[in-house]
């Protein structure tokens, strides 16, 4: 339902121009003409958009979760990738048979200003979909991204000085400055955060398997946050344009401190290890809806590799808190990537009310002796045998390929209420 409302928001933002447009041609509508002026305005409009979806705007945090504002901005952004395209396109086509398509400076200012806006939408979305194909570092394509900064006042100056009716109409005018005013005010306030972001100290960093480390913070003063939560971390003293990343917090939500448990999964990750106590780092947040443990007699959650850190905040802090009934499917490639499993074999002992069920995919030696041990992947009969006959709400947090692969053996046994956390911000 909060989804519907945004799509409703985007859709009406939309219909405002197509109106405005198709009355302005009533039935001389022309799609080398008014199809074009309508594409631009479409893209603008979304493009706006996409500034208040990234802007880690609390509000709507906290109303749809910021891995879902996230992923949406995605989807927004292959509409506003289409949309300037054929924008483009129906411009160029008939100017190129009229011997116009190449800018006659200085007067077609405002057209070259557009295709230099389209030659750097066209970097920005092509390096977005393919930087992983590409084996490219996060932090080149997030440096890439960030032109988008630059994007936006190419479009604007081109659309309202060449554009055959932003240039005058002040229906059109007012949606486009108000959408602008919202995004440069929300700029200016995660600026402002910024420069006021939240200072931590590191108490130690410290190896707990081959390639995970569990760095460990002085929480600082009124900072609180609910299990299942992720802060974006910047490293202090680095240069500014090292992106921050995106860690779920893995501790007591009660502690004295804050931990984080990372993976090494890329540059930044792989220098974890190497902070010493002492180092500073900001962090923004807290963020995101994910909060595994509902007020309901059952849950099941359903972990894949480090996806395990919100259900570990949550484990760490059922000692203060009432809990229902726990069953954790994890999968794991061997039992050597099974961080913290003194702590796990500990709270098995001590809390009847916690099922774990490793699930690994490469047979390896020797196999945890705590826990129900499981090879292969998780199937069907492994998730009636967890859900039993009580069909409990669960959580998903992992990979996208193991999400993709479960979510449809879920529904097939039956459980309607699943909430899942988008591994990949």
């Amino acid at each position: 339902m909060r989804k519907l409302t945004i799509y409703t928001a985007i859709a009406a933002m939309l219909l405002l121009p197509a109106g405005v447009v198709l009355y302005e041609a009533g039935w001389y509508f022309m799609p080398t003409v008014q199809g074009t002026q309508l594409l631009g305005l479409w893209a603008l409009v979304l493009l706006l958009f996409q500034f208040i979806l990234t802007a880690r705007v609390r509000l709507l945090d906290r109303w749809i979760g910021l891995d879902q504002l996230i992923h949406l901005h995605r989807l927004i952004g292959m509409g506003v990738l289409v949309t300037a395209v054929l924008h483009g396109a129906l411009y160029s086509i008939p100017a190129a048979f009229e011997g116009r398509l190449t800018p006659d400076m200085p007067g077609d200012w405002p057209i070259a200003l557009g295709s230099t806006a389209l030659l750097l939408l066209l970097a920005i979305g092509i390096t977005a979909m393919l930087y992983r194909k590409l084996g490219w570092r996060y932090e080149t394509w997030k440096r890439i991204h960030q032109g988008a900064y630059l994007l936006l006042p190419l479009v604007l100056l081109h659309g309202f000085v060449f554009g055959s009716h932003l240039s005058w109409h002040p229906v059109l005018q007012l949606q486009i400055l108000a959408g602008t005013a919202v995004v440069v005010w929300l700029l200016l306030t995660r600026g402002i955060r910024f420069i006021r972001r939240t200072p931590m100290t590191l108490r130690r960093a410290e190896q707990v398997t081959h390639d995970t480390t569990r760095l460990v913070f002085d929480r600082p003063q009124g900072f609180r946050f609910v299990p299942g939560q992720f802060v974006f971390l910047r490293i202090r003293g680095r240069t500014l344009s090292e992106p921050p990343h995106p860690f779920t917090l893995s501790g007591n939500a009660d502690a004295d401190h804050l931990e984080i448990t990372a993976k090494a999964i890329g540059d930044f990750t792989a220098r974890l290890p190497g902070l010493q106590p002492g180092d500073q780092v900001s962090i923004d947040g807290p963020f995101g809806v994910f909060h595994p443990l509902p007020q309901q007699d059952k849950v099941l959650w359903i972990a894949g590799g480090i996806g395990i850190t919100p259900f570990l905040a949550a484990l760490r802090s059922l000692e203060t808190r009432d809990h229902p009934e726990i069953v954790l499917i994890w999968g794991n490639k061997t039992p050597a990537d099974i961080p913290y499993q003194q702590e796990l074999r500990t709270l098995l002992e001590t809390d009847p009310g916690i099922r774990l069920m490793h699930v690994f995919s490469e047979n390896s030696e020797p196999e945890p002796d705590f826990g129900e041990v499981y090879h292969g992947f998780v199937t069907a009969a492994l998730l009636k045998d967890a859900a039993d006959e009580d069909l409990p709400r669960t959580s998903i947090c992992g990979p996208p390929a193991m999400r993709r692969a479960v979510l449809p053996l879920l529904r097939d046994i039956g459980i309607r209420s699943i909430a899942y956390e988008r591994f990949d911000l």
